[in-house]
């Protein structure tokens, strides 16, 4: 009975063991359980492990549900880029992949979601899942256009410290950065371009482009680079080279030159770094202003005259280059011409003075002429009597006693009988004589202010 008892004892033993046998074994099994890798349809195992991320990423997710663990992994973590697997960066497979980045830009889940669908499979993609820490193949090209010659992107955001600041990690954005800010800027976006010294060195592209500067980023990228001239040019070239003198087919370096004009004159110093602009200003303004561009060559040499006159023959009559050299606080302004016995009136402004009226005068004789000068029109009145008796009417101030004023009429109530009727002589003690009508247009229509210019030229 012993013996039996202490078989069954024995037996209950054994099977007590294999039963813990079995409990224990299966603890291993059930600690290496698979997680889902799935949500709403969509695996996520090349990209995601759930063990890898809660004990490398967030231990705060440590024994979460494997739905809320992968839940926030899509919904926060691709955002963030964190890494959830050993096997696979984010930022590692964009940097890594030009293609991609062209595609997403900075839409990291849809890197995340390419490598999971698609990625995984492709060989090329291979050795950018990890270990990519800076961009490959930085973009070069923009809305078609190919700018490698001109631009780098890591030259360009180490020289523009705020650039990658605003564009961290991103080839694209930097490159239209560069494209639609930086070109208008003269930026310098790789060692061997410069486009001021581009600029400066090529006097036939300044004459097309002037200072539109992206014309000759893309002029060096698409032609200047295949010539060994143009590219002696891209960079090192501090000053304009060969300024131009050259305007619509005419040289005109005998009366001009681009230095002299540009620093002795204030109204194109805004030009002395754009000699296109500066020949352009001054033909058409400078040397109707008779604005000196050339050391020796005044405005009164006969090569600045025969010039001017070759530009603008309406110069022989004087009056159009007179007027634009003038400003007058009013929408008129008044020319008197003594060497011709003629007021001109202007209405408009400086640059654009258009001539409305022509009036024959007279003006001082010798013993008392008609002072030269720039003045302003000032008091006016209906008549005075002069010393002899008789009546001027309708006097404008010009300056002190001198006025415009009619022909001498006898001292009557009206203008009706003329004393000394002469036009176009010296015969008056420094006033300017008009014919009746003319001298009430003066008197009615030009106010004070009105800027009036008395000079002697016969011509």
């Amino acid at each position: 009975m012993k013996d039996l008892r202490g078989k069954k004892f024995l037996s209950s033993l054994f099977i007590i063991a294999v039963i813990c046998a079995g409990i224990f074994s299966a603890i291993p099994a059930m600690a290496a359980a698979k997680h889902s890798t799935v949500l709403n349809g969509q695996d996520y195992k090349y990209v995601y492990d759930y063990t890898y991320y809660t004990t490398k990423v967030h231990t705060n997710l440590a024994g979460k549900s494997d739905k809320v663990v992968l839940t926030y992994f899509v919904n926060n973590g691709m955002n963030k880029q964190e890494q959830a697997i050993s096997t696979f960066n984010v930022k590692s497979y964009r940097r890594g992949n030009q293609d991609l980045r062209k595609a997403f830009g900075m839409d990291y889940k849809s890197y995340y979601l390419h490598y999971q669908n698609y990625g995984h499979s492709e060989s090329s993609r291979a050795n950018t899942t990890t270990g990519v820490t800076k961009i490959k193949n930085p973009v070069t090209v923009y809305e078609g256009f190919d700018y490698k010659k001109v631009y780098n992107y890591e030259y360009y955001i180490a020289k523009n410290p705020s650039v990658g600041k605003a564009y961290p990690e991103d080839d694209i954005g930097a490159l239209a950065h560069f494209v639609n800010t930086g070109m208008a800027r003269q930026q310098q976006a790789i060692s061997t371009f410069n486009v001021k010294s581009y600029r400066y060195g090529n006097a036939d592209l300044r004459v097309k482009f002037k200072t539109s500067y992206y014309k000759y980023y893309r002029h060096y990228c698409k032609y200047g680079y295949k010539y060994a001239a143009r590219r002696k040019t891209a960079t090192g070239i501090t000053s304009i080279k060969n300024p131009i003198t050259t305007y619509n087919g005419v040289d005109y370096s005998n009366i001009y030159n681009f230095k002299y004009y540009t620093t002795h004159n204030p109204t194109a110093a805004k030009f002395k770094d754009d000699d296109a602009s500066a020949i352009q200003n001054f033909i058409k303004r400078g040397i109707i202003m008779g604005l000196q561009a050339k050391s020796g060559v005044t405005r009164s040499s006969k090569i600045y005259i025969e010039t001017l006159l070759k530009l603008y023959p309406s110069a022989l009559n004087d009056e159009y280059v007179k007027a634009n050299q003038n400003r007058s606080m009013t929408k008129y302004l008044i020319l008197l011409n003594q060497g011709k016995h003629t007021v001109y009136i202007f209405q408009g402004k400086q640059y654009a003075w258009e001539k409305i009226k022509t009036y024959p005068c007279c003006i001082g004789a010798p013993g008392t002429p008609t002072p030269v000068g720039s003045f302003t029109i000032g008091s006016r009145g209906l008549y005075f009597i002069t010393e002899t008796g008789t009546k001027c009417w309708y006097f404008t101030q010009i300056v002190g006693s001198i006025l415009f004023h009619s022909q001498i009429y006898a001292n009557t109530g009206s203008p009706s009988y003329i004393v000394d009727g002469r036009m176009g002589v010296a015969c008056s003690h420094g006033c300017v004589r008009l014919y009746l009508d003319n001298a009430y247009w003066i008197n009615q229509n030009i106010p004070r202010g009105t800027k009036v210019v008395s000079y002697n030229r016969p011509w």
